[in-house]
């Protein structure tokens, strides 16, 4: 396939939307109103490194002008990606969940 073909917004398949679990194992798939979503809990040692994370997180959705629902509490951040206009995940939340990871490093909180 090539690159101007590829639809970074196109809904992934029931098939992708299985094979993330071996390429995104710390995210879970759930779903709202029937649609499909990308979910992943972080546990942050207090609110001020929680809330520290959502800032991370908001700079790097800012920076692909894609954007998550964000949920902060006390030590913990959930962080939900899927694509309205596709109906469910698409190819760019997935991209988006692995540079999401990328800021979390080694730790479970960004």
């Amino acid at each position: 396939m090539s690159d101007e073909s590829f639809d970074a917004y196109q809904k992934l398949s029931d098939e992708e939307l299985s094979g993330l679990r071996e390429s995104l194992p710390e995210w879970s798939v759930g779903s709202e109103g029937g649609l499909s979503i990308l979910q992943r809990d972080c546990e942050c040692s207090d609110f001020i490194n929680a809330f520290a994370c959502v800032a991370k997180i908001t700079a790097l959705a800012e920076r692909h002008d894609h954007h998550p629902r964000v949920t902060l509490s006390y030590g913990a951040v959930r962080v939900e990606w899927w694509t309205h206009s596709s109906g469910g995940v698409s190819h760019k939340d997935v991209e988006m969940a692995k540079l999401t990871n990328s800021l979390c490093g080694d730790e479970n909180c960004c």
